[in-house]
């Protein structure tokens, strides 16, 4: 896997910018609230200064235990986790 296309997607690209496309809703400055959660809690942690999200819903897709940047967001919600999809799709964008 390249990783200088991903590296330079998440370089580019702002964790909030992302989950804000996919209905994600800031509230406060390092927490946003999932499209998915039902009991309309912001349990998404934003960490600016490393560029990556924390998704704490269980019902959300971006929920596995792990820090999300960037690219992994898009990977799995446009791609249903395919990197070769994305990488593909991003490399077309270039």
């Amino acid at each position: 896997i390249p990783n200088t296309t991903i590296r330079g997607f998440n370089e580019h690209n702002d964790i909030g910018t992302i989950l804000e496309r996919y209905g994600y809703e800031w509230r406060g400055r390092r927490k946003m609230l999932s499209p998915y959660s039902s009991p309309g809690q912001a349990g998404v942690t934003i960490d600016a200064d490393t560029n990556r999200a924390y998704v704490h819903h269980g019902g959300d897709p971006l929920h596995d235990g792990y820090w999300k940047r960037p690219f992994d967001v898009v990977c799995r919600l446009d791609y249903g986790g395919d990197v070769r999809k994305a990488l593909k799709a991003i490399r077309g964008q270039a």
